[in-house]
């Protein structure tokens, strides 16, 4: 930028042919005192730059990778490549550089300095390169492109890079409609939002993969129009360790009358690209008196054979927040019609269907069972595959895994690319799945979806390189 702001201000005439003209000697100078100044910035580095006659003969150099390891790196890390050239050739060798190429971006434009290198002399020259966390497992060829002062052919060096990806995170949720205060909402406790309400929708995020999520953005999108304002509509978490649960609170009010709230909840690792999304829709009560909540006794215990729901909301469609065990105790805190609610554990206040429950004095609730409710979240299907091979010589690989999921997986999709090469429709909940995908020469970007039948997907990456390029 320094350099054409100078020229241009030198510039003395309108027309194009006497500006250049009058440049050429300009541009000239200002070449010749870059080259010295690059010279002497490298000959701090201990790189001597200086140009001088080309030999006779054809120039041939022995080129080592080395260090410890130098060419398996994780994601996340920082991978330092050592090379090393000696000139088996009979002449010297002037302003040698070494390029690198690859397919894969990461590893691709990297610069090995090594100057002036006479017959038999050895030089060394390292770079550094932070390998994304996100990288994926591959293995990928490198290519050391070696240019000189003369542009003279010299022979390409190759090797290998093999990136080892990090365990990704995968996300869970449930959620509940929360009226009573807590949180700085307002409204009369009744689980459902009513026009008027300031309503909290609490959602319980829950990390079920094997690597810690980095930074998460939880985001709720209102696609009701003006009859929601969203006061609190995004946060971003640090650090869900696997297994963990973050608890936040999306805020909005119910301004209009409007039957049905429709709201969207994504949940985005940024540092993976790793994410689901899940349409949400709500149903909103006119006034706060078609709602009402009317006390009850203090305590409900369950009494069917089986386990008892406790939701989110005191509405049908509202999500599961767990299950409870026949003999579970809970503290009521009131009933609306066939609902009651309840306090099922720290941050988790739900409702139980009336006719699961019996309901009980102070005196008469016994010893308050140990086993807690078993929280249930909303999660996209599992997928396995078997580990398929890196590099081939093939045309073709056979991909193999299965999809699972605690309802129904819907659809398996396979892409090569952008390009869908198979297609696994279901109404099972474990779908095993076999297929051959034709591959391109170079790299492969290989990817299956999977969807259930809640809507949520959830997708795995590899890469497939094959040889013959």
């Amino acid at each position: 930028m320094t350099v054409a702001k100078n020229l241009l201000l030198k510039i003395p005439f309108p027309q194009k042919h006497e500006t250049v003209d009058e440049l050429s000697g300009e541009i000239a100078t200002i070449s010749s005192q870059e080259e010295k100044e690059i010279e002497q910035r490298l000959r701090a580095e201990g790189i001597n730059w200086s140009r001088g006659p080309k030999g006779a003969g054809k120039p041939y150099i022995q080129t080592k990778i080395r260090g410890s390891a130098p060419t398996h790196t994780k994601a996340g890390e920082t991978l330092t490549i050592g090379a090393s050239v000696t000139n088996r050739g009979t002449a010297t060798l002037w302003q040698l550089v070494g390029f690198t190429e690859s397919d894969n971006p990461v590893l691709a434009g990297k610069e090995f300095i090594f100057g002036k290198l006479s017959p038999g002399e050895t030089r060394k020259w390292s770079v550094k390169i932070d390998v994304p966390k996100n990288a994926l497992t591959r293995e990928d060829e490198v290519r050391v492109v070696f240019k000189d002062l003369y542009r003279q052919e010299i022979p390409e060096f190759k090797f290998t890079v093999n990136t080892e990806e990090l365990p990704r995170p995968r996300f869970a949720f449930n959620y509940q409609v929360i009226d009573d205060g807590r949180y700085n909402t307002a409204g009369n406790g009744d689980g459902v939002p009513e026009t008027g309400e300031k309503i909290g929708l609490l959602v319980r995020v829950k990390n079920t993969g094997k690597g810690k999520a980095e930074k998460a953005i939880l985001a709720l999108k209102n696609l009701s129009g003006e009859a929601v304002y969203l006061s609190k509509g995004r946060f971003e978490a640090t650090e869900i360790k696997p297994g963990s649960v973050k608890v936040l609170p999306f805020i909005f009010t119910v301004k209009k009358d409007i039957s049905e709230i429709d709201l969207t909840l994504a949940i985005f690792d940024e540092v993976f690209n790793k994410g689901i999304a899940k349409k949400i829709l709500l149903p909103v009560l006119k006034t706060s008196g078609d709602g009402e909540i009317t006390p009850s006794a203090p305590y409900v215990k369950i009494k069917r054979k089986s386990t008892a729901d406790v939701i989110g909301g005191s509405f049908d469609s509202a999500t599961v927040l767990g299950h409870a065990p026949t003999g579970t105790v809970f503290k009521s805190l009131g009933k609306r019609g066939n609902w009651v609610k309840v306090e099922a554990g720290e941050d988790l206040v739900g409702w139980v269907r009336a006719g699961d429950v019996t309901f009980l004095t102070y005196y008469d609730r016994g010893d308050l069972p140990s086993e807690a409710v078993s929280e249930v979240f909303d999660d996209p299907p599992l997928i396995e595959i078997k580990k398929p091979v890196l590099v081939t010589g093939l045309p073709e690989i056979e991909i193999e895994g299965k999809v699972i999921d605690k309802g129904n997986v819907e659809l398996v999709s396979i892409f090569v690319g952008q390009d869908k090469v198979d297609l696994f429709p279901s109404t099972t909940s474990d779908l095993p799945f076999k297929t051959k995908v034709k591959l391109n020469p170079g790299i492969n970007f290989i990817t299956v979806i999977a969807k259930n039948s809640s809507g949520l997907t959830e997708s795995r990456n590899f890469v497939v390189r094959r040889l013959g390029s």
